[in-house]
């Protein structure tokens, strides 16, 4: 993946960048003196993603329930009993919170869980033949993704919009100058879709994986903010082994409660 830098040499350090990629193991190929390749840098097609997960959990007899609304936990001392969905009570030994950008709202009688707010996010999307890019471009927060299908994908913003998951004219004229400077041939072409979504914003992109204050068997899992999919089989991982009281394969402690409770949003920059 090239991976082009900003223009101006002086916010961009060379050996600092491949600095990282090395104390990461990840392979790295100098270009030019602003662009890297990163040849095992790939995508994920989200929904595709979701469908195969939805598929796992099935086979190994997993029930899901979509548009399932859990009102509130029926709780009894610190532990919880079951989650309330309407006339229904679903019952279970451990529970977990996974709510997203939606964590930092109170469910019932559990405490708000500390410093989570959504952060919008707005994309675009190319038509197939607006382009030949056979390769993920990057460059200060802008990424274009081009799909085996054809289209190409332009992201994304990183809003303080609170929960309106609406696009605005502004932010996508934006995107798509910044998408037409990194790739000159999208001059002659206008987008053919556009939308918005929420993420579970943390300060530092660190989530929160720990068991809640109040209850023995009530865990949290969120604030992944943009790298849920980059995350999640570690994350998970962590998750599973501090319900099961087994080792954990990595320090839980920047996770905890506590240290979410200590991390603070900049001010004035949010997002």
């Amino acid at each position: 993946m090239p991976l082009p830098m900003p223009a101006n040499e002086n916010d961009f350090n060379m050996a600092t960048a491949l600095g990282w990629c090395v104390a990461h193991e990840l392979p790295a190929e100098k270009l030019t003196v602003h662009s890297l390749w990163l040849p095992t840098v790939a995508q994920v097609r989200n929904p595709r993603l979701l469908h195969s997960a939805t598929g796992a959990i099935q086979t190994l007899g997993g029930n899901l329930l979509p548009d399932c609304k859990i009102a509130d936990l029926i709780t009894d001392g610190r532990r919880v009993l079951a989650a309330q969905s309407g006339a229904h009570q679903y019952q279970a030994d451990a529970f977990v919170l996974a709510t997203g950008a939606w964590a930092g709202l109170s469910l019932g009688q559990p405490a708000a869980i500390p410093n989570i707010r959504p952060v919008r996010g707005q994309m675009l999307l190319y038509a197939p033949g607006s382009h030949q890019l056979g390769h993920i471009l990057y460059r200060d927060g802008v990424y274009l993704v081009p799909r085996r299908d054809g289209h190409l994908l332009v992201g994304s913003s990183v809003e303080d919009a609170g929960f309106d998951a609406a696009t605005s004219d502004e932010v996508l004229r934006r995107l798509q100058q910044s998408a037409c400077a990194l790739l000159p041939e999208l001059q002659a072409h206008s987008p053919i879709q556009s939308w918005a979504g929420l993420r579970p914003g943390s300060p530092d992109n660190i989530p929160l994986i720990d068991r809640h204050p109040d209850f023995d068997n009530l865990w949290i899992h969120t604030g992944h903010f943009r790298y849920g999919v980059t995350m999640a089989p570690a994350s998970s991982r962590l998750l599973v082994e501090l319900i099961l009281g087994e080792a954990p394969s990595l320090d839980p402690a920047p996770y905890s409660w506590g240290a979410a409770q200590d991390r603070r949003w900049p001010e004035g920059k949010p997002c």
